[in-house]
């Protein structure tokens, strides 16, 4: 989230250049994460589209871990996210499917992940 700042030329500026005045400064007010992601729909499965559904009922923050591709072993991020959408798509000739999108409440962290061995 940016916010942006305008500063009047002083008249001395406004001499030396055409268009001074004219371009703003922007600043970073705030940050903020969204996620989103698609899975099969497994019936029974434990951590599954039932699971999310009792989730996103509650209307409270979650943990989540993810991982950017091709980082997955040496680090990932983490943080509370809010489930803001949870759908479901099931034709009738084809796979069932959902779509879930997160939104972050409060900071995400960078963390290193530990070796195995």
């Amino acid at each position: 989230e940016t916010k942006e700042r305008a500063v009047k030329p002083t008249l001395a500026e406004k001499a030396k250049a055409a268009n001074a005045g004219k371009w703003k400064e922007k600043s970073v007010s705030g940050l903020s994460v969204e996620i989103s992601s698609e899975g099969f729909r497994f019936y029974g499965d434990e951590m599954g589209y039932d699971k999310l559904l009792e989730l996103w009922e509650k209307s409270e923050p979650v943990t989540v871990r993810y991982a950017l591709r091709g980082e997955e072993k040496t680090k990932y991020r983490e943080g509370k996210f809010l489930i803001t959408s949870l759908e479901e798509t099931s034709p009738s000739d084809d796979d069932s499917t959902y779509t879930i999108s997160l939104e972050n409440s409060g900071p995400v962290e960078t963390k290193t992940v530990a070796p195995q061995g």
